[in-house]
């Protein structure tokens, strides 16, 4: 599992904001020099102490390094200085439903109902193999258009 281990290289990261949601922003970086990576770099909560906030950040590691699956974005590393606590995960290079749902440029045409349905198809098959086939169960509790994000494939076939 890769570990951004520069500071130099989390503050270069830290230029390109993805999205942000409730544990944190997700920005876009580089893992040496070709691959692309995306980094959700946790907030930090107040009401929780530095040790206990690293024991969840390691056991959501964990819990997530086990998971493997074509419709599940995969776990690439992590990082953590003591400060910043990041998951780094692949690249998805156009990012998540919502914006190809309600955020399509001038132009470009919507998703037609055949790749909507692939779509559905394989959020479904994701959500089916980490509730029936994972042991114990995950529980996804966050399932919205900005929680799935869209490989290159399925965009091209619009």
């Amino acid at each position: 599992m890769a570990n951004l281990q520069t500071e130099k290289t989390i503050q270069e990261v830290m230029k390109l904001v993805l999205g942000e949601g409730k544990l944190g922003r997700v920005y876009k970086g580089k893992l040496g020099y070709s691959q692309d990576v995306a980094v959700k770099k946790l907030k930090k909560n107040t009401k929780k102490s530095i040790q206990q906030e690293r024991a969840e950040f390691l056991a959501q590691v964990e819990m997530l390094s086990r998971l493997e699956h074509s419709n599940l974005v995969k776990l690439i590393g992590l990082h953590d200085n003591g400060d910043d606590l990041c998951f780094i995960y692949e690249f998805m290079p156009h990012r998540s439903l919502d914006l190809q749902l309600y955020g399509h440029e001038v132009g470009k045409k919507p998703l037609d109902w055949k790749t909507r349905m692939k779509i559905a198809k394989g959020v479904a098959k994701a959500l089916q193999y980490l509730h029936d086939q994972k042991d114990p169960p995950v529980l996804f509790g966050d399932l919205k258009a900005s929680s799935i994000l869209l490989m290159k494939i399925l965009i091209q076939n619009c």
